[in-house]
C-alpha cells in the first residue's frame, strides 16, 4: 500500500529538558493529523543517545521512561504503521571508542572538527555493536520496519586502522591519501 511517512528529528542532547515534556500521545496524534500513515520513530539519535531502556547503548539522561515504546504504542492506537529509526553517527560511541572513529587523510577525526562523532563501518567491533543494539530493538518492539541511517563512509576516504588494513589486504597496496572521487584507486576503496 502507498504510505505517507513522517520522521521528526530528535537530535536532542542530554540536559536540554525537552524530553521531560515529551508526550507520546500528542506526538502520535500530530503524526496522524499530518496525513501520514507511517511514523518513523527515533530509537537512537546521532549523538548515540537511546530513547528506550537499552542494555547495550547509552540511554538518554532524560529518557527515564520508555519514550520509544510509549510512542510506538500511541501510534499503533491511531492505526499508524511504525518504523524504528536509529542513527549510526554516534557521538558518545566515538568518544568512548576513539579507535572506532572515521579518520581523515590528515589524521583528524570528524569529531575533532564537528558536533557529531562518526564511527567507521569498516570497524568490526563497531559493526558488532550496531548489530547487537539493532537486534535488541527489533526483538523488543513490534515494528513494521527498521531504518539504520547514516551508515557508511563519513569522509571521502577513511584512514582508520580497519580501513587501511582491509584495503591493503584486498588490493596489495596502501590506501591512497587522495580524496579525488574520480581517482581509480578511490573507486576500489568505495566498491
Amino acid at each position: 500500500r502507498n504510505q505517507i511517512r513522517k520522521l521528526v528529528d530528535m537530535h536532542i542532547p542530554n540536559g536540554e529538558g525537552y524530553l521531560e515534556k515529551f508526550d507520546p500521545a500528542t506526538y502520535a496524534e500530530n503524526v496522524k493529523k499530518s496525513g501520514a500513515t507511517c511514523a518513523y520513530i527515533y530509537s537512537c539519535n546521532c549523538l548515540g543517545l537511546c530513547f528506550y531502556p537499552t542494555k547495550i547503548g547509552l540511554r538518554h539522561k532524560e529518557a527515564d521512561r520508555d519514550i520509544f515504546g510509549e510512542t510506538v504504542k500511541e501510534c499503533r492506537k491511531r492505526g499508524l504503521d511504525v518504523v524504528g529509526y536509529a542513527n549510526t553517527w554516534m557521538t558518545f560511541v566515538a568518544d568512548e571508542h576513539p579507535e572506532w572513529q572515521t579518520v581523515r587523510p590528515d589524521g583528524t577525526t570528524k569529531r575533532e572538527k564537528e558536533r557529531y562523532g562518526t564511527p567507521c563501518a569498516s570497524n568490526d567491533e563497531f559493526v558488532d555493536y550496531v548489530c547487537a543494539r539493532s537486534y535488541e530493538l527489533v526483538s523488543s518492539y513490534k515494528l513494521d520496519g527498521f531504518w539504520l541511517d547514516m551508515i557508511g563512509v563519513a569522509a571521502p576516504v577513511c584512514h582508520c586502522k580497519a580501513c587501511k588494513e582491509k584495503y591493503e589486504k584486498k588490493f596489495g597496496r596502501p590506501l591512497p591519501l587522495a580524496v579525488d572521487k574520480h581517482d581509480p584507486e578511490i573507486y576500489d576503496y568505495l566498491a
